[in-house]
């Protein structure tokens, strides 16, 4: 006997079971959709607030300054706190390469404030408390946030020896510390040059650990040439001549008049 044909409308109107299945991925898939694409956005907020606080920073952290700057660091714990729902469990995994980003930002601006505030580096637990909201520091964004740390720091320096004539040393309240900036930043790169990283070699890490020390050896040397210059400037200029951060330097008017 023939099987009888049916009629499209009789295949349509058949209970598919697996169509709420594919429905629940579906929305699944459109939850996580939304949830990178908000991550995506915190993670670049959060850096460009980072870098305005690094350019505050670099301005020097008198009071006035200090306020801006813990102003920008409260805008970007409450984009903390909206990228903190969408990295709970194993999202937190899943959206971490789109949230490092942010976080590694995070890191070099607020490692910056503490270093030039208090002479030390920051640790990964105060830098977490920092961020204020259960996101998660691994520590890989905290390394790769220090490495950013030391061309900031060079940047400070050379800015410094250039409006100065010295090269900075830390301060810790009214009085100076006997460690110049260029000491710390031999002591990370050390510290760096030591780390055992060939585990990561061949992966993504292990490229940009590498581009990074580089840099980091690069902004060392800029800072050992801006004050072998001022040493070399120092000992050729002429005894009666003053130093350029000398009070007896003459204004610019008087050097034109």
């Amino acid at each position: 006997m023939p099987a009888e044909k049916r009629s499209y409308q009789e295949m349509v109107d058949i209970p598919n079971p697996f169509l709420p299945i594919f429905d629940g991925f579906r929305v699944e898939i459109d939850e996580n959709h939304l949830a990178r694409e908000r991550i995506i956005k915190a993670s670049r907020d959060v850096t460009a607030l980072s870098k305005k606080a690094v350019r505050t920073i670099n301005s020097g952290i008198p009071q006035n300054i200090s306020a801006e700057v813990q102003g920008r660091f409260e805008a970007i714990s409450e984009l903390f706190k909206v990228m903190s729902k969408d990295l709970q469990g194993i999202n937190s995994w899943r959206y971490q390469r789109q949230a490092s980003p942010g976080i590694q930002e995070f890191i070099e601006a607020f490692s910056f404030e503490h270093y030039l505030r208090t002479g030390k580096l920051v640790t990964r637990e105060l830098a977490m408390k920092g961020m204020i909201w259960d996101i998660p520091l691994t520590i890989d964004d905290y390394a790769l946030g220090l490495f950013d740390l030391s061309g900031e720091i060079m940047r400070f320096a050379v800015t410094a020896i250039a409006t100065t004539g010295a090269l900075p040393h830390l301060k810790s309240g009214h009085s100076t510390i006997g460690r110049s900036i260029l000491t710390d930043l031999r002591h990370l790169r050390s510290s760096f040059e030591a780390l055992d990283t060939t585990s990561c070699h061949g992966t993504s890490l292990g490229g940009e650990i590498d581009k990074k020390m580089e840099t980091m050896v690069q902004s060392v040397e800029k800072v050992e040439n801006a004050a072998c210059s001022l040493i070399i400037r120092d000992h050729e200029r002429p005894k009666h001549m003053p130093k350029p951060n000398d009070n007896n330097w003459p204004t610019k008017e008087e050097s034109l008049s």
